[in-house]
This record gives C-alpha cells, sequence and structure tokens, in this order.
C-alpha cells in the first residue's frame, strides 16, 4: 500500500482541519484496548495495532484518517496513492513478535541496569523473592529433608505480574500470580496492587525458609504446591481483614493459606527499582493494564491490556508487545528484557 500523509500528536478537535482534510472517505482508528469499541463514533472503524486495514477502507486516490490511539493521540491523514497485494513472508518482515538471540543480546545491553556488579542487582537484595519469580524452587525450611532437592528446578507454573484484571474495585484486582506446576493452585496470589519496591520485599519475606523447631503453620506436614502465600500491601488493612477472616473461616478448603504484609512503618528498601528500572516502574505504577507472563519453557510476554480468559491470565496475540523465549540468568536478567520491551 502506497501513501503520502502527515500527521502530528494531537488531541485538538476536529473543527480545525482544512476543507481537504475533511474529504476523507475512512476513519479508522487504531487502538488496542479492547474497551475502546464501546465508546468509538459510528463511523470509526476500530482495529488492534497488528491488524492490516481492510481494503474496502482504502479507496484509491481518496485521503483516509487514521488515529492511533496507545496512550496519546496521533492523528494521520493519508492519500491512498496505490493499493498492491504483498506476500505475507513479505509482510511479516515488519512484525517482530519474538526476539532473536542476537537480538536479544542487543535489546538487553540497551538497558543501563545490565551493566550493573552483581551485588547491586535485584537478586542480591532479594534472592528469595527473585528466585520464585523465575519459577525456581525455593526450599520452605532452612534445614531438614528435601533441603537441596530442588535446587535447579522448575516447580512453578505460569507466572504473571502487574495489573491484569480489576473484578470489582482497587482492591479487588489481580497484581501477581504464581500458579503451581501442575496448575490449579496459586502459591502466590496478590489481590491488589503494590508499589514494586514493597512488593519485593514481602514477596521475599514470604519465600524466606522457616525453622524448623518452629513450624507453627504445620507446614511440613504438607506438600510443596499446598501452600498459598497472599500477598497485601501495607495500606490495605481492609482487604488484609478480609484474607484473615476468609482463612480462619470454617469454609476454608484448599491449600493452606498464609497472609504475607509488610507493617505500614517499614523499614524502606536500600534497592530502588524506579532508579534502576524506571521504564516498567511508571508501568507497573501507572494503574493501567501493563503486565507480564512467565510460562513454561522459559517464555516471557510483555503484554498491555486487560487479561482475558476465565481468570483473567490469558493474553491475545494483539495485546503482547514483545516475546522472549530465553532462560533468564537472574531475575535482574529477566527484569531488564522487560524494560527494554516497553514501546
Amino acid at each position: 500500500m502506497n501513501m503520502l500523509g502527515g500527521g502530528d500528536d494531537s488531541d485538538e478537535s476536529d473543527d480545525e482541519e482544512d476543507d481537504d482534510e475533511k474529504k476523507y472517505r475512512g476513519n479508522v482508528v487504531i487502538a488496542d484496548d479492547p474497551h475502546y469499541e464501546e465508546f468509538s463514533e459510528e463511523d470509526e472503524h476500530v482495529i488492534g495495532s497488528e491488524t492490516k486495514i481492510e481494503k474496502s477502507l482504502l479507496p484509491q486516490n481518496s485521503i483516509i484518517k487514521v488515529t492511533y490511539d496507545m496512550g496519546t493521540t496521533t492523528t494521520l491523514y493519508l492519500k491512498v496513492l496505490s493499493v498492491k497485494s504483498r506476500a505475507v513472508q513479505s509482510l511479516l518482515q515488519y512484525f517482530t513478535l519474538e526476539a532473536d538471540a542476537e537480538q536479544m543480546e542487543r535489546d538487553l545491553k540497551s538497558v543501563p541496569a545490565y551493566s550493573l556488579p552483581a551485588e547491586q542487582q535485584i537478586d542480591a537484595f532479594y534472592p528469595h523473592a527473585s528466585r520464585a519469580l523465575l519459577g525456581y524452587y525455593v526450599p520452605i525450611f532452612t534445614s531438614g529433608p528435601g533441603l537441596d532437592a530442588g535446587e535447579n528446578r522448575r516447580v512453578m507454573g505460569p507466572i504473571t505480574l502487574g495489573l491484569l484484571g480489576k473484578f470489582r474495585s482497587e482492591r479487588d484486582s489481580l497484581f501477581c500470580t504464581m500458579e503451581s506446576r501442575g496448575g490449579g493452585q496459586d502459591l502466590v496470589y496478590c489481590p491488589g496492587q503494590i508499589e514494586p519496591n514493597e512488593f519485593m520485599q514481602v514477596v521475599n519475606r514470604a519465600w524466606t525458609p522457616r525453622d524448623p523447631e518452629s513450624d507453627t503453620d504445620g507446614l511440613a506436614a504438607l506438600r510443596y504446591d499446598y501452600i498459598s502465600r497472599w500477598i497485601m500491601g501495607s495500606a490495605d488493612d481492609v482487604g488484609a481483614e478480609e484474607v484473615k477472616k476468609m482463612i480462619a473461616g470454617d469454609n476454608m478448603f484448599g491449600p493452606k493459606a498464609l497472609l504475607f504484609q509488610m507493617d505500614p512503618d517499614h523499614e524502606k528498601p536500600s534497592f530502588d527499582f524506579e532508579k534502576v528500572f524506571p521504564r516498567t516502574y511508571a508501568q507497573l505504577t501507572s494503574g493501567k493494564f501493563r503486565w507480564i507472563q512467565y510460562t513454561k519453557g522459559s517464555i516471557l510476554r510483555v503484554v498491555v491490556g486487560r487479561g482475558t480468559g476465565h481468570d483473567d491470565r490469558q493474553c491475545e496475540g494483539k495485546q503482547i508487545i514483545k516475546t522472549w523465549k530465553k532462560e533468564f540468568a537472574s531475575f535482574h536478567e529477566m527484569l531488564c528484557a522487560i524494560e527494554s520491551s516497553w514501546v
């Protein structure tokens, strides 16, 4: 498709368009928000960022209005000079959904945090949380049988991090989940958005091995995948009370549920997530649906938009802004990959 056009980042009214610009025949809106179409105008054709514009909207020698709404709004007026068929392989060169090895290395090195020495990386500050978020085995106790049984074994199923769903309110949302490898059980469930520094602190506490002589929760008698850690923000007292009531309730069934929450006046960490990973910090605290999914086979997906499926933990292809297939050496390296993926 050959076009001539111009545009600018603008939220200005269409009243300022000149007469020629008003003669467009197509009005196309490119937006990946699944709810955008509910509020679109009658003459707007809403498509995803990876969807081709239909030929019927591209009459030769006409001017079409294309609005690209991905956070900020850009409006382009494009004159269609010709429409030509293109082979699928020719088109695919414009879309890199999965980074190759060389490109991955370049992208990782483009992130300043990638070159930090090991003692300044996030794994050094939160070793237990970092291993768990990579899906690796973290022992329940500091000593005893099975301590080293799964040192390099993946024991997690899919892991999600970031706001991917809201049910009724800000406190009733999904911010992090870690499923058991066989599925069906949540080893970690975080039903509310938490500031990333505090999140890493409380998750690290939740995964810190315990003294087997002080097993007040009776974890020694449970399977590894039959312990569910509920993560709450330090300011969410209402949510924490609801979880406590659920745990204490007579109808509680399923895995052993444990609540983890930092005190409101907890000591601030020396690791600064915002300083080390500024783009990822901004996305995770934006209040928008920005999240990552890490699945078996070492597949990392960086996703925008509300999660899909019965549990809001799935995504459609058009929501994925980048896919990595890589065995990450550390959680820090994974975060560098995520940091380089935001567009």
